[in-house]
């Protein structure tokens, strides 16, 4: 694992690689448990690598059930991660991950061919360092603890909903996708529990070092 250190952030550099067996289950067990100490922090954290995890639909953070995915989803939600990457970075697959505890930081992010021999695409993004890491630093922030959620609740919730009676005036399949949503997050809100994250102003300026493959903005170097 790489690391680099900036005064109002950390960067760190990760690889897995691919399986499924008893081995790689207790290694993502052990990665997620560094992964936790080191963005038990009050500085903007990013995450980047390649993780070897095709089978996460980042539309809506969703895997297949079992200990790689479902320990490593738990730490993403856990933790208020925001993952960057919606293209695929090899072959059909988003291997390569980009994440941060910082919604706003990154921006303009590309997928670029490989280099070389390569077979792995490169992405280029954009570091909104100095504006997004003082607001993170000085305002509140809060984020759904997944980990906690009364998925019991939720289901049943789900369960006694009329469905005859909410499409009943649904014609199109976004009608029924905004009722559905729509309760969806009525249950979610009422049985997941906020969590509330309370950052101090930064009182000190920011330097950054580059790194290959982000824009950094000159003033801020």
């Amino acid at each position: 694992m790489l690391i680099y250190n900036v005064m109002h952030s950390h960067t760190y550099g990760y690889y897995r690689s691919p399986g499924c067996s008893t081995y790689d289950n207790d290694y993502m067990i052990l990665s997620v448990r560094c992964l936790q100490m080191l963005c038990s922090t009050d500085k903007v954290t990013f995450i980047l690598g390649d993780f070897n995890l095709p089978d996460i639909d980042w539309s809506y953070y969703h895997a297949p059930d079992n200990i790689i995915y479902n320990t490593f989803l738990n730490f993403v939600n856990s933790y208020g991660l925001t993952q960057f990457v919606k293209q695929f970075t090899r072959d059909n697959n988003i291997l390569d991950l980009v994440l941060s505890t910082s919604n706003k930081i990154i921006s303009n992010i590309d997928i670029l061919p490989p280099i070389g021999t390569s077979d792995y695409n490169v992405i280029v993004f954009d570091i909104n360092l100095v504006n997004s890491i003082n607001e993170y630093n000085s305002s509140d922030h809060t984020f759904l603890d997944w980990s906690h959620a009364d998925y019991d609740m939720i289901s049943m919730d789900l369960c006694f909903v009329d469905w005859n009676n909410a499409f009943q005036y649904c014609f199109h399949i976004e009608d029924y996708w905004s009722v559905f949503t729509d309760l969806l997050t009525q249950s979610v809100n009422k049985h997941v529990p906020v969590v509330h994250i309370h950052k101090s102003k930064a009182k000190q300026s920011i330097v950054w070092y580059g790194i290959v493959g982000f824009n950094v903005p000159l003033d801020t170097l």
